[in-house]
């Protein structure tokens, strides 16, 4: 407990220097580059994981496609405005072209012929893990309310991780989902979310929003409930391949997609409030 609270104390200050410092001097390229960097660790660890259930991705392919969406972001640049079908051009058409260049690759490597399930997993983690994180950047673009949701959106999901950890591990009793996470409870799962709601609020609070209080509560509580399904469906991956972390990146939290898990189901969820708030 004392290292997960000493390493996780070292990774929130971290976290909320470099936000902070990108919030007030737009550190675009650098959130860029990070981007990258845990689309490949993210999707490698992924891509690990799927190769102990007998299936062969292919990681250079799907990682190259993140990339497309990624560039196209820094080619948006900062505060521009873009509209669903402009700005987020870059997801529908990397996804349309996956499937041909994904399918390709298959067929070249395989001489002939591919595996369905293979290409099937290599579209999977561009869609489970370079889309959020596309969508993560694309927030960053939809003007000083995409920015603030995506301050809101990784404090209240990371802040409701931490809310349900403690508070499951002090009074949880009702397991919420023992076959996938023998961990979770019903109350360290409420308690999340409240403090995911109360956090979301929190910060559009602290940094001007002209928001309702309802809907920011609301946007928070989203992010909790989101972000719990997230850590919940990559528990079932790893128990798919039967292993507790999907690598040893950092000492009591696992690899890269054990630390990105909630944000990848929660990242969606917030760009549609974003439009809709727009």
């Amino acid at each position: 407990m004392k290292k997960r609270l000493l390493y996780g104390a070292a990774m929130t200050a971290g976290l909320i220097t470099f936000l902070a410092l990108d919030y007030a001097f737009d550190l675009h390229l650098l959130f860029i580059a990070i981007a990258v960097a845990a689309a490949a660790l993210g999707m490698s660890e992924l891509f690990a994981i799927m190769q102990q259930c007998g299936l062969r991705p292919l990681f250079r392919t799907a990682f190259l496609l993140t990339c497309v969406m990624l560039g196209w972001e820094v080619a948006q640049g900062r505060d521009v405005g873009p509209t669903l079908a402009v700005g987020l051009s870059a997801i529908p058409l990397t996804l349309g072209l996956a499937i041909v260049v994904v399918g390709l690759v298959a067929l070249w490597i395989g001489r002939g012929r591919a595996r369905l399930a293979d290409v099937a997993a290599t579209v999977f983690g561009l869609v489970y893990i370079g889309v959020p994180i596309a969508i993560l950047a694309s927030l960053r673009n939809l003007g000083p309310t995409g920015k603030t949701a995506l301050l809101a959106l990784i404090f209240a999901t990371k802040g409701g991780d931490v809310a349900a950890f403690f508070v499951g591990s002090l009074v949880g009793k009702t397991r919420i989902a023992p076959t996938v996470s023998g961990g979770k409870t019903v109350e360290g799962t409420a308690a999340g979310v409240a403090a995911a709601a109360l956090i979301g609020w929190g910060v559009f609070a602290l940094l001007g929003a002209d928001l309702p209080a309802w809907i920011a509560l609301a946007f928070g509580a989203s992010m909790g409930v989101a972000g719990f399904f997230g850590d919940l469906f990559e528990s079932n991956l790893k128990r798919e391949a039967g292993i507790k972390d999907s690598a040893r990146l950092v000492p009591e939290f696992g690899g890269t997609l054990d630390m990105l898990d909630s944000l990848l189901f929660a990242a969606p969820v917030a760009l549609l409030f974003v439009l809709a708030m727009t």
